[in-house]
C-alpha cells in the first residue's frame, strides 16, 4: 500500500489550500478581489447601473405624481416599463 501525499497535484492542477475559504475575515476576501483591476471596473460598473436604475424609477415616479396622476398612474408607468423585459425575457429564456 501506497502513502496519499496530501500536497500531490490533482488532475495536474495544484491542490487547493485548506485555507482558502475558512479562518479568512470576509474583509480580506472582499479587498483581495477587489484588487483585481477587470473585476473592480465591472463591479464599479455594476454598482453605477444599478444606482442609475433605482434613480430612474424614483424620478419617474415623481414626475407622474407631479403631473397630477396618483398610485394608480404610477403602476400603470411601472407596469408599462416592465412588460417588455417580461415578454421579451421569457421568449428569449426559451430559445437560449
Amino acid at each position: 500500500m501506497t502513502a496519499i501525499d496530501d500536497d500531490a497535484p490533482v488532475n495536474g492542477r495544484p491542490r487547493p489550500t485548506r485555507s482558502a475559504g475558512f479562518g479568512v475575515s470576509t474583509a480580506h476576501r472582499v479587498r483581495s478581489v477587489l484588487a483585481i483591476p477587470a473585476f473592480r471596473r465591472l463591479w464599479c460598473s455594476g454598482l453605477a447601473a444599478t444606482g442609475a436604475q433605482a434613480m430612474e424609477r424614483t424620478v419617474t415616479a415623481w414626475l407622474a405624481l407631479e403631473m397630477g396622476g396618483g398610485p394608480i398612474a404610477i403602476g400603470v408607468i411601472f407596469a408599462a416599463r416592465m412588460l417588455p423585459s417580461l415578454l421579451f425575457g421569457l421568449a428569449a429564456g426559451t430559445l437560449a
